[in-house]
């Protein structure tokens, strides 16, 4: 079966995009969209060591095939690229993070930063989750762990964004250069833990409070979105609005809590982890949430006047996005510096990876933290908060406990904001935060 499925597969070496980052692709041909392959490995060899692979998980980025191929090739090497070098970063500081605590001497995050990335054809007329359903197949899933197994172990593959425990499963039919599938739940729960933990660190620096009643605004409930809702509303008491486009689908035809239920149905069948022994259901408890406070569009979700803005999607350079503001097209951080002081979040935090560009490239990420410092928004750079991820599977490397895993997110991602915030004192800003992020990581 696999040799009609994965005949006339192509694995050529683009040119590198800079930052040290080399790129591997596999291709097929085909007169269909579900015949059409593209995937992308990329890899970050700064200051590369023997010693140790790298570790990045592999996402699917679906992408209307009408752009044209020039365009999804450029796209999907560009999305490779960005996200190894952030991978990169996250790796160096999780293990800057995890020296800075005492007694631990349990070496499992040598890794090395890497990214892979699927395509997935975007029919319009089908709508995203709908693509994804039906162009995610076992094919796509195979040919990207033949281009895996190509690198020779320098790249191992784990989950990610569209990429559960059964595509996982169909990668691991021809590599065996993989972690992820030992793992008892799903890695955004991790995430969720060290994102949480990250934001009460940060608001305790700033405003000497826990987040008891603080607005909390998250975009994108997804693996990671929907167990850090829970966390934040069972353990901390924050004030939660949402946002999430799958929500605002058929909203003329169905209810609200209709909606709710197959959106999380959807994202149960993806492995999220929206539950935990003993506590409410992730369905109860967004349904005891008002729906006024789910926005009905992205541009109301940045404007709610949240103190700290979440962004739990899969979008790179996510306050770079250009959104319709009334007839004039501006990107998000644009919008959000131009709200006047008492409507912008205090702080920008989330498990993105790569929402302010982290590559040498920096013309646009220093026009972004230059405008956030000046508004006095607080951006925590992503891999200081979100390595929640790579903590749950090197923890396969042991004995797979899930409350030693979300304890060690936790505790890992405290550290760092310890590091971050180290004699800034409350008044730090976004520029001195993202420069001592790179002190650190780079």
């Amino acid at each position: 079966m696999s040799s009609r499925l994965l005949a006339n597969l192509s694995i050529t070496t683009p040119a590198s995009l800079g930052d040290d980052v080399e790129l591997h692709e596999l291709s097929r041909d085909g007169d269909s969209p579900n015949d059409r392959i593209l995937s992308v490995v990329a890899v970050c060899r700064k200051n590369w060591r023997s010693d140790w692979p790298a570790l990045g998980g592999t996402r699917c980025v679906p992408i209307d095939p009408a752009k044209g191929w020039d365009f999804i090739e450029r796209e999907i090497r560009r999305e490779a690229h960005e996200l190894a070098f952030a991978m990169y970063l996250k790796n160096n500081f999780l293990r800057t993070s995890e020296k800075a605590l005492s007694d631990r001497d349990v070496n499992r995050f040598g890794w090395q930063g890497a990214k892979g990335v699927v395509w997935i054809p975007l029919d319009p007329t089908l709508g995203k989750k709908q693509s994804l359903a039906t162009f995610r197949t076992p094919a796509r899933f195979m040919a990207h762990g033949r281009l895996v197994e190509h690198l020779g172990g320098d790249y191992v593959a784990s989950k990610d964004a569209w990429v559960g425990a059964r595509e996982l499963m169909w990668i691991e039919r021809t590599t065996s250069y993989t972690i992820g599938g030992g793992s008892k739940r799903d890695t955004g729960e991790a995430t969720a833990e060290g994102v949480a933990e990250g934001m009460r660190a940060v608001w305790k620096y700033i405003e000497k409070k826990s987040l008891k009643g603080v607005p909390v605004m998250i975009c994108g409930l997804g693996k990671v979105g929907l167990p850090l809702a829970r966390i934040l509303a069972s353990r901390d008491g924050a004030a939660l609005s949402f946002f999430d486009p799958a929500l605002n689908e058929e909203r003329d035809t169905k209810s609200h809590s209709n909606r709710l239920r197959e959106h999380i149905a959807k994202e149960i069948a993806l492995g999220a982890a929206v539950d935990v022994e003993g506590s409410a259901p992730s369905l109860d408890l967004l349904s005891r949430v008002p729906e006024k406070n789910f926005a009905g569009s992205d541009l109301e979700a940045i404007k709610s006047g949240a103190a700290i803005l979440c962004c739990a999607t899969d979008r790179v350079k996510w306050l770079l996005d250009p959104l319709d503001d009334g007839g004039t097209t501006r990107r998000r951080f644009e919008i959000l510096t131009s709200l006047p002081a008492e409507k912008r979040p205090r702080v920008i935090l989330g498990p993105a990876n790569d929402q302010v560009p982290m590559g040498k490239d920096a013309t646009e990420r220093d026009a972004l933290i230059a405008a956030l410092t000046a508004a006095g928004i607080l951006f925590v750079p992503d891999p200081a908060v979100s390595p929640g991820g790579v903590i749950a599977v090197s923890h396969e490397l042991g004995v797979w406990k899930e409350a030693l895993v979300n304890a060690d997110a936790r505790d890992i991602v405290h550290a760092g904001i310890d590091l971050l915030f180290r004699d800034a004192g409350s008044s730090v800003t976004t520029a001195q935060l993202v420069e001592r992020f790179f002190e650190i990581a780079s």
